[in-house]
């Protein structure tokens, strides 16, 4: 009920907002596999590398992919910084990230 809860507010509200929002809702158990997920896929890299990393990778949906990255395009994510324009799409009007592409940095 939360979910499609928060599904029909974030339609009334700016992106920012709605973000900021989104932030606030306690990891699921997706997550923390996705969050492991992206572990693995990190170390595989050697330092240096350009890779792609996507909601479809980690098994999320692209709206809870868009929450997860949104921290990382300032700030760079576990092990790795943002090196081009995250990729987005258009779902009922609104973008997400959907892929981003980045650089392993440790």
């Amino acid at each position: 009920h939360l979910a499609r809860s928060a599904v029909i507010q974030r339609q009334h509200v700016d992106a920012e907002a709605r973000h900021a929002m989104m932030r606030l809702v306690p990891f699921t158990a997706n997550a923390v596999i996705a969050m492991a997920t992206l572990e693995e896929v990190v170390k595989r890299q050697r330092e240096g590398a350009d890779f792609v990393i996507s909601a479809a990778m980690l098994g999320l949906t692209t709206q809870a992919f868009d929450v997860l990255v949104q921290p990382w395009l300032k700030t760079g994510g576990p092990g790795f910084a943002m090196t081009r324009v995250p990729h987005r799409k258009c779902i009922d009007g609104e973008f997400f990230i959907d892929r981003i592409t980045v650089r392993r940095t440790v």
